[in-house]
C-alpha cells in the first residue's frame, strides 16, 4: 500500500511510469555488470518464523551480508558502469 506521502511526491501513476522504464535488456545488462564486479552472490536463506506465519516456505536474500552491509552497492555499480560508458566516455 502506498503512503499518502509517496503518492503526493511521485503522483498516483509513479509505479506504472517506473515499470515502463525497465526493460529486460536493462535487467540483463545489470546482471552482466554485477557478475563481473567481484561481489559475492547474496545467500538465499529460509526464514522459519516468516514461513510459519505465512503458511508457506519463505526465503530471503540477505543483502546485508555483502561487504558494504547494504544492497545499494549493486545499484551504484550498475549506475557507474552505465554512466562511464554513456556519459563519461569511458
Amino acid at each position: 500500500m502506498l503512503s499518502f506521502a509517496t503518492r503526493d511526491r511521485f503522483g498516483s501513476d509513479w509505479v506504472d511510469r517506473f515499470r515502463a522504464e525497465i526493460s529486460i535488456d536493462a535487467v540483463r545488462s545489470a546482471r552482466e555488470v554485477l557478475q563481473s564486479s567481484g561481489l559475492p552472490r547474496t545467500p538465499l536463506l529460509n526464514h522459519p518464523l516468516l514461513s510459519e506465519a505465512a503458511g508457506c516456505a519463505l526465503h530471503l536474500k540477505h543483502e546485508n551480508h555483502l561487504p558494504t552491509g547494504a544492497f545499494k552497492v549493486r545499484g551504484g555499480l550498475n549506475f557507474m558502469a552505465h554512466y562511464t560508458t554513456e556519459v563519461g566516455g569511458g
